[in-house]
């Protein structure tokens, strides 16, 4: 497979052979291939996974429609947190650099879950304010969350070393300091260069440096290693609700709706 923008692929092709020879057969360059579960692309596009996941969830809700009126709320929410949200969990640090209209698609497809998890959504009605009342992050919060888990744990453990090899620790701050200091005065905790390209800006690296750099840090034992704490559920949710979720006609509907 060829990796590159379109442009570049296309202007390499006519002093290209058909394909590789090995053994004395001749294999072809492919457009895309499928490894792990997840479609990749030789011009960086997405749109092959985002339908890809789409069938998976749809086929999936569709599946649990036939029992819908057999289960509680709460039985609605954990099936769907088994057996669907997977999906849209499982290539989340690949999918760093999705275009608006992929991001509106994934956003469409958690939209689809908290309908059928709630099933008395009016067809018209914004679905934020039951998103709220579940404790659910947004499709795209969600995946921050966990690129800045995996990127936490990839220093942590040091392993991978390839990726490991992207994050550079600064410092992290003491309880004591990390009190007496404002948000917008607390230093970096990972140091990253300013992206030479576009790629770079969405990179897994890049973008979960910038992410992580936002949220509260307690020094470990050792000086370059993080603690797990500022991803547990509740940090992470305040945050991320505090940046895009603070308006008055989103509010969360009270928890009594699971009941």
């Amino acid at each position: 497979m060829l990796i590159g923008s379109l442009s570049f692929v296309t202007s390499l092709r006519p002093s290209l052979p058909a394909g590789l020879d090995i053994g004395g057969e001749i294999v072809p360059f492919s457009e895309e291939i499928k490894t792990l579960g997840v479609f990749l692309s030789g011009k960086f596009n997405w749109d092959r996974q985002i339908a890809f996941m789409t069938t998976k969830v749809h086929h999936s809700l569709y599946a649990l429609r036939f029992y819908k009126h057999a289960l509680s709320r709460k039985m609605r929410l954990m099936l769907v947190g088994a057996l669907v949200t997977p999906h849209l969990d499982y290539p989340a640090p690949l999918l760093t650099d999705l275009t608006k209209e992929q991001t509106l698609a994934l956003q469409r497809l958690q939209n689809a879950c908290i309908r059928y998890i709630y099933g008395t959504i009016p067809r018209t009605a914004h679905v934020t304010p039951y998103r709220l009342a579940l404790g659910w992050l947004s499709a795209e919060g969600r995946r921050e969350v966990i690129n800045c888990s995996l990127a936490s744990r990839i220093i942590r453990d040091a392993s991978p070393g390839y990726l490991r090899s992207g994050f550079r620790v600064i410092g992290v701050p003491t309880e004591t300091v990390e009190i007496r200091q404002s948000a917008r005065r607390r230093p970096p905790v990972l140091y990253y260069k300013a992206p030479r390209t576009a790629s770079l800006d969405r990179s897994f690296a890049f973008s979960s440096a910038i992410a992580i750099n936002k949220l509260p840090f307690i020094q470990t034992s050792s000086p370059h290693r993080l603690t797990s704490s500022p991803f547990t559920p509740p940090s992470l949710y305040s945050t991320r609700r505090q940046s895009g979720c603070g308006d008055a006609g989103r509010r969360a509907l009270p928890l009594s709706h699971l009941n």
